[in-house]
């Protein structure tokens, strides 16, 4: 179903394969379902509290490690409690959630076939740099 090793190997080279990283949000999500595999709730949308930061939605238990300077002090009129979800939690505490209802898998699945944003939008690590994953492959972290 799926090309798990997409990689040339010459004689005298050496190859990291990376495979996943050719997989789409997509392709993961119907795998999970054709699986049946058990993920965590954080997939799952759920009323949360959060703070909005550059477009961003932080959960508030975790606005002291993506915004250190706030140095805990959270006005509290900038909680909002909003149905949302987390579609990528490589980074958690450090990634977003987005707003969302999807508490099935079938929803999910409708849900990431008619986003037009990448997955990884909502990861602090990545406003540095439109390239930042790339970046850490070349770099050897994953």
């Amino acid at each position: 179903m799926w090309d798990l090793y997409n990689a040339r190997i010459n004689e005298n080279e050496s190859v990291r394969v990376f495979p996943l990283s050719n997989w789409t949000e997509f392709d993961i999500w119907t795998y999970i379902k054709l699986e049946n595999i058990p993920i965590v709730p954080l997939y799952f949308a759920k009323e949360r509290k959060v703070i909005v930061r550059k477009g961003i939605l932080i959960p508030v238990y975790s606005l002291d490690i993506v915004d250190p300077d706030s140095k805990g002090k959270i006005d509290e009129s900038e909680i909002q409690t909003m149905w949302c979800r987390f579609r990528s939690l490589g980074c958690i505490p450090c990634t977003g959630a987005i707003p969302s209802k999807a508490t099935t898998i079938d929803e999910i699945i409708a849900e990431v076939a008619a986003a037009r944003k990448s997955e990884r939008e909502n990861r602090v690590i990545d406003l540095t740099s439109d390239s930042s994953m790339e970046e850490k492959k070349k770099e050897g972290y994953i």
